[in-house]
């Protein structure tokens, strides 16, 4: 018979995910996982805390994942105030990716005209 450690597994994560924040999606989804929404919204929200420098793509595209995260993690909740907010935040973190990439296209495509 096999039995499946998810509590060791959790505390894993959690340690792992101060090192490397990238690590924190896989944490939430393994909450998710099980059912565990109140510590997955928590981390989730202090993960959302912080202010995302709008010149990092990446960093943008990886707050705005969370933030989806987030919003379906506080509709499971039953808080669907929070889950739209949470995806009004995420809708304005993709239109700001948007528009990055659509003004680096431009430069780019600017810059192999002149040369």
């Amino acid at each position: 018979m096999k039995t499946h450690m998810y509590g060791k597994a959790v505390n894993f994560y959690i340690e792992q995910a101060k090192k490397l924040p990238s690590l924190r999606k896989d944490l939430v989804d393994l909450l998710i996982r099980l059912k565990n929404f109140d510590k997955a919204e928590a981390i989730l929200k202090t993960a959302c805390a912080g202010t995302v420098s709008s010149s990092d793509s990446n960093e943008l595209i990886d707050r705005c994942q969370l933030l989806l995260l987030l919003a379906k993690v506080q509709e499971q909740l039953g808080n669907s105030t929070g889950a739209l907010k949470s995806l009004t935040d995420a809708k304005e973190m993709q239109s700001k990716v948007l528009k990055r990439l659509h003004v680096s296209s431009v430069f780019n495509s600017f810059y192999r005209i002149i040369i």
